[in-house]
């Protein structure tokens, strides 16, 4: 994916998803690209609440 590699030059704290469940107060959704806090995806690479993202 064309986003990893800046992701990876800048040494940010973050992983480019694609496909990963988002949880939002209103429900759940699956966004074709995702850009979360490493922390975030350490547990659980499947899913992850909207303030990681």
């Amino acid at each position: 994916m064309i986003l990893h590699a800046p992701a990876q030059a800048a040494k940010a704290p973050g992983e480019v998803l694609e496909a990963v469940n988002v949880f939002l107060p209103s429900g759940l959704v699956v966004p074709d690209l995702v850009v979360t806090d490493a922390d975030v995806t350490a547990g659980d690479g499947v899913s992850v609440d909207a303030e990681g993202v």
